[in-house]
């Protein structure tokens, strides 16, 4: 384990050095039914230099290749550290040392075979930080999440803050910035452990990290509480864990029992629309119609995939999926709103649905 984390402190310090933090310009998730909306990435590529890593795009390669251009050495490095392709030994030489590589082998971070290198460690540039991915789900929701912390919190400060399915523990170190002290926490010991790694090569000492799963080990009441669990269908049975949403509801009747009187709470999740009605904006009146909070559902936007097409919605009436993030203020109030899409948004979402649909049926229809 030392050796491994040796390996990665020293790998951490050269993507710094060579600002692999621009690489977050590159859509880099192929799908061709994103042609129509492929402006947005060009004008993102050349202008806005948002993160963009996990968008979709029908032309990856052609993006590759541009960044190439102006930026040979970076591109060497996403080769190496998040495409994780296999490379040339000069490749390697041109950024490490022989002991270097010597320990980054002994690490496990580094196959070497027939003079080809491949590192099998992943590292996602976001913001200023580095992130090591490790066994962890990151992808666009956990982008989406991040910066919406970033906005929704900036020039508050909370005394104590808990992080719940910490994963990379890129939230508990976002929100460390604006809170005193930290709590992060996930199910997975695997995962504990990478996210305090990463909390390290990010300059963050000061997050406990604890092995819980959910709140069921984590005492006392929280100022501010994040969440981005998992969620997903998970069987073709209706009746299965629902629909993947079991460990966003079992947070949902938990929530209140640790968040403190005037506290803050803000989740991440997918939802089902069945028979026309979000079964979360359900569940949340369910819990929450009693309890003095202001609860807002914010939709992100609509999409439909080919597991819910192939287990349940031609036979359980599911329409779409909403994306949403869901914010909570423990006050005198009680008001629960589900906010619309916008309507640019909506058509853009239905539009991609529309094409799923086609690409559904016109391969079953064969």
């Amino acid at each position: 384990m030392k050796n491994r984390e040796r390996g990665l402190l020293k790998i951490v310090e050269c993507l710094k050095k060579h600002n692999y933090s621009i690489s977050r310009i590159l859509p880099s998730q192929k799908n061709h039914l994103k042609l129509p909306f492929e402006p947005i990435n060009l004008l993102n590529f050349v202008f806005w230099e948002k993160n963009a890593l996990y968008e979709w795009t029908a032309f990856p390669l052609f993006y590759q290749k541009i960044f190439k251009l102006f930026y040979p050495k970076v591109f060497i490095l996403f080769k190496m550290f998040f495409l994780n392709n296999e490379v040339k030994r000069d490749d390697v030489f041109k950024f490490f040392r022989e002991e270097d590589v010597s320990l980054f082998i002994k690490g496990g971070i580094l196959d070497e075979s027939n003079g080809s290198y491949r590192f099998t460690i992943k590292l996602i540039p976001y913001q200023d930080m580095i992130i090591s991915k490790g066994s962890s789900w990151f992808g666009k929701d956990s982008v989406i999440f991040a910066e919406y912390l970033t906005k929704d919190l900036s020039g508050m400060t909370f005394e104590k803050t808990l992080d719940l399915c910490t994963g990379t523990g890129v939230q508990a170190i976002v929100s460390k910035k604006y809170s005193k002290r930290v709590t992060a926490s996930d199910i997975r010991e695997g995962l504990v452990q990478n996210a305090m790694l990463n909390a390290k090569i990010n300059n963050i000492t000061d997050i406990t990290f604890l092995n819980s799963n959910l709140l069921k080990n984590i005492p006392g009441k929280y100022d501010l509480i994040t969440a981005n669990p998992p969620y997903g269908i998970v069987s073709n049975n209706p009746d299965d864990k629902t629909y993947g949403l079991h460990t966003v509801f079992e947070l949902l009747e938990n929530l209140d029992n640790h968040l403190n009187n005037g506290g803050m709470a803000s989740i991440i999740t997918e939802s089902v629309v069945k028979d026309g009605k979000d079964m979360v904006f359900e569940k949340i009146k369910q819990v929450f119609d009693n309890k003095n909070y202001t609860i807002v559902l914010t939709p992100l936007n609509y999409h439909i995939n080919n597991l819910f097409f192939n287990l349940v919605h031609k036979e359980y009436g599911i329409s779409h999926i909403p994306l949403h993030i869901i914010s909570f203020r423990k006050n005198d109030k009680n008001m629960i709103v589900l906010l619309k899409l916008p309507l640019i948004r909506k058509i853009i979402c239905f539009a991609y649905i529309a094409l799923m649909y086609s690409k559904y049926f016109f391969r079953h229809e064969k």
